[in-house]
């Protein structure tokens, strides 16, 4: 059976065609089989469909990424690497905690809560399931802790990312920026203390 390649009239791509289903397409041209199947495997690793003048086609290898856009690349990977730490637990009590955008919630709304019961005088005590599912008892001074160190823990990561993100902007070739990684070594800064604001905007994520 012939093979042809052109555009389709529906949505004016190109692609491949039978015989009988020409009258799909705009300008067939005639190709062979092994044509068709040695620009199939082309595109299979990365190349890219191309068409002339005439309208045949033709494949050429993708061209390599620029710097920048390895470097923008390199960004999506480190905050989406930043925000899986971030969101993925913190340490407080000798138990991890969860700190995605509900868990931040629940901290927030448990802390009001016993701040209010802790003005009434009362002594009161929560009982909070952990990331294990171990659970561990909480007094309203614990629970501001828990506060506390949530958002240490979100500063600490939006301060990795800036420290990588700095490192990667210095990167003059491609090689050091396939080197910059989230995993990678750094020298470690004291962070950056933290205010009310800061656990306020991290709480209402």
């Amino acid at each position: 059976m012939k093979i042809f390649f052109g555009q389709h009239k529906q949505d004016n791509s190109f692609g491949f065609f039978l015989e009988d289903d020409l009258d799909f397409c705009i300008n067939p041209i005639e190709i062979s089989e092994e044509k068709r199947q040695e620009i199939l495997d082309k595109q299979s690793q990365g190349w890219i469909l191309k068409v002339d003048e005439k309208g045949y086609p033709y494949v050429e290898e993708k061209p390599e990424p620029s710097l920048d856009e390895l470097k923008n690349l390199k960004r999506e990977e480190i905050n989406a690497a930043r925000n899986a730490e971030e969101q993925g637990g913190f340490p407080y009590k000798g138990k991890v905690f969860d700190s995605d955008p509900i868990s931040c919630i629940r901290i927030s709304s448990a802390a009001q809560a016993m701040q209010m019961a802790a003005m009434a005088e009362d002594v009161p005590v929560i009982t909070w399931t952990c990331q294990d599912n171990s659970t561990i008892d909480l007094t309203a001074p614990d629970l501001m802790g828990l506060v506390v160190a949530l958002a240490e823990w979100s500063n600490a990561c939006h301060q990795k990312a800036t420290q990588i993100k700095t490192l990667l902007e210095e990167c003059q070739t491609p090689e050091e920026v396939e080197k910059i990684s989230w995993d990678m070594s750094l020298d470690v800064e004291e962070p950056e203390p933290i205010n009310s604001s800061d656990i306020n905007s991290i709480l209402t994520k």
